[in-house]
C-alpha cells in the first residue's frame, strides 16, 4: 500500500503496518456491525452515546 507524504511523494508503507491494516480491518468486518444508513460500521455504544446527545467530530 502506499500513500502521499507531505512532501507530495509517493511513500510505500511497511509490510508490518499494511499486514496490521488488513487484519485490523477484517476485525471490524467480523464483529462491528454496519449501518445501513451510513454504509459505514458503527458499534452499538457509538450508537447508544449518540442518541444521548454525544456529538461525533
Amino acid at each position: 500500500m502506499k500513500y502521499w507524504d507531505v512532501e507530495n511523494q509517493l511513500v510505500q508503507k511497511s509490510l508490518e503496518l499494511d499486514d496490521w491494516y488488513k487484519t485490523l480491518s477484517k476485525w471490524i468486518k467480523k464483529n462491528v456491525p454496519k449501518e445501513k444508513e451510513c454504509n459505514s460500521y458503527v458499534s452499538p455504544t457509538i450508537k447508544d452515546l449518540v442518541s444521548q446527545g454525544f456529538k461525533l467530530m
